[in-house]
């Protein structure tokens, strides 16, 4: 019996090392016990709480480092070809107004039995915290870019009398020019001829001009 009780005292003051105090702290009353996190970040989750009874190996509490967050990206099969680690990706969400920019950092080696999909995971910086894990996005990769001397919006392009223009700026008023325009990626279009760099014309109102023309 007593070498029983000497192992469990010894058994108790190696918990108590561990906890970084002795055996004398007890009879003053062990009651605070400071848990660094081992990295900076955001509290998650918690389960600790006051009164309660946690087991040793137990979770505590869950940080997370939201100064980026990651994005997986269900690929159909046949897709797969077209995508390289590094790409270049922009990420939208209905849930507010803002847009960021991704980078394609592995894709998944198996593919899903059932959906025939493979998984692509993108890391993005989140310096405001603004993309919150589980919030649902859309993803556009960048298969190619190129660099052309000058692209606009699609929005600032105009259909009048069956010819494309863009409404450029001269001093107070806008003048309709007509443009040839070339590649696009459903943001941006080319403008091949009619538009010279740093001029200035009506981008997302160009709708508002157009209508004033036709008054």
């Amino acid at each position: 019996a007593l070498q029983e009780a000497e192992i469990a005292v010894e058994a108790a003051q190696q918990k108590l090392a561990a906890l970084g105090a002795s055996a004398g702290d007890t009879a003053q009353g062990l009651t605070r016990l400071e848990i660094r996190s081992p990295l900076s970040g955001v509290v998650v989750e918690r389960r600790a709480s006051a009164g309660g009874v946690l087991k040793e190996d137990e979770t505590l509490f869950q940080v997370a480092d939201l100064t980026q967050v990651c994005i997986d990206v269900a690929v159909p099969a046949q897709e797969l070809g077209q995508l390289r680690e590094g790409m270049a990706a922009r990420v939208r969400t209905s849930a507010f107004d803002h847009e960021g920019q991704a980078r394609l950092r592995t894709i998944s080696a198996l593919i899903g039995t059932q959906n025939r999909q493979a998984t692509a995971r993108l890391v993005m910086p989140n310096p405001r915290g603004l993309w919150r894990p589980g919030l649902a996005v859309q993803v556009e990769l960048q298969a190619e870019a190129a660099e052309v001397p000058v692209a606009v919006p699609v929005d600032a392009l105009q259909t009048l009398d069956e010819a494309r223009v863009v409404f450029v700026r001269q001093g107070p008023t806008f003048e309709a020019r007509r443009v040839e325009i070339g590649r696009s990626d459903g943001r941006l279009v080319e403008i091949v001829q009619g538009l010279k760099p740093g001029e200035r014309y009506a981008a997302r109102n160009s709708f508002i001009v157009k209508a004033d023309l036709g008054k």
